[in-house]
């Protein structure tokens, strides 16, 4: 199964959704683009670290997974 982040797009500062091995970014409904909280409370769940998060907006925007 893939991963999935939940990160903010360096565009628009909205959170989107990275899915780990694919690029580009998945949007979300206005009800968690703007939600810090559900961003953070998934990113834990995926047991995610600020580490991860930088590296996959890299690699979901340059398609080096």
């Amino acid at each position: 199964m893939k991963k999935i982040y939940i990160v903010k797009d360096p565009a628009t500062e909205q959170f989107v959704a990275v899915k780990e091995g694919e690029t580009g970014f998945y949007q979300l409904d206005d009800s968690k683009r703007y939600n810090a909280d559900y961003a953070a409370e998934v990113n834990a769940a995926m047991g995610h670290t600020d580490e991860d998060l930088t590296e996959a907006v890299g690699r979901s925007m340059f398609g080096t997974w």
